[in-house]
């Protein structure tokens, strides 16, 4: 941990200080230790059955390092760079995707957790959380409500001073009139 986390964290602390030369190496690793991390994860449950997975992962991590072996630049030049260039357009719509995916499974979960109040306990800073989303969705409740008794009064003006009278339309925005069903 302290190797591979916090002195990389310190080192590209530092660089921030100094010129854009010496930040660019550790914007690089820290790129590379992200997929590295995410392969490392995937493949952790082969250490049992590959004794010496984890020496070379660790050997791998020292090799990667920019003051050590720099080994990140091969593997970002090589492999990961091209990978991330062919494929950045699709990456962009799955990270848009799971992004939207799960800021909408929030708002389920925090919806249905607020039905019962009795039951919900949680620390302050989730509630402030919880409080934020709530909020936006009475303004939203509200302007979509705006919204409708605006345009339901600009139709009542316009079918008021038409001489024809127009049939309302059905939509979800809208109620229908039972006489136009």
């Amino acid at each position: 941990m302290l190797m591979f986390w916090l002195y990389p964290a310190f080192a590209s602390h530092n660089s921030l200080n100094a010129s854009e030369d010496n930040q660019v190496p550790w914007m690089k690793y820290w790129i590379v230790f992200g997929f590295f991390n995410a392969i490392s994860c995937l493949t952790s449950g082969l250490e049992t059955w590959m004794p010496f997975l984890k020496t070379l992962k660790f050997a791998i991590m020292c090799w990667m390092q920019p003051s050590l072996g720099g080994g990140y630049q091969l593997i970002l030049d090589r492999w990961l760079g091209p990978l991330l260039r062919r494929n950045s357009a699709k990456i962009q719509v799955i990270l848009d995707v799971v992004s939207n995916m799960s800021s909408i499974i929030l708002r389920e979960l925090i919806k249905m957790m607020t039905l019962d109040d009795d039951d919900f306990h949680v620390t302050p800073r989730l509630q402030s959380a919880v409080n934020e989303v709530i909020a936006e969705l009475r303004m939203a409740r509200q302007a979509a409500a705006t919204l409708n008794s605006s345009s339901s009064n600009s139709e009542a003006n316009s079918l008021a001073s038409s001489s024809k009278r127009k049939p309302k339309n059905c939509n979800r925005s809208t109620q229908c009139n039972p006489s136009t069903k």
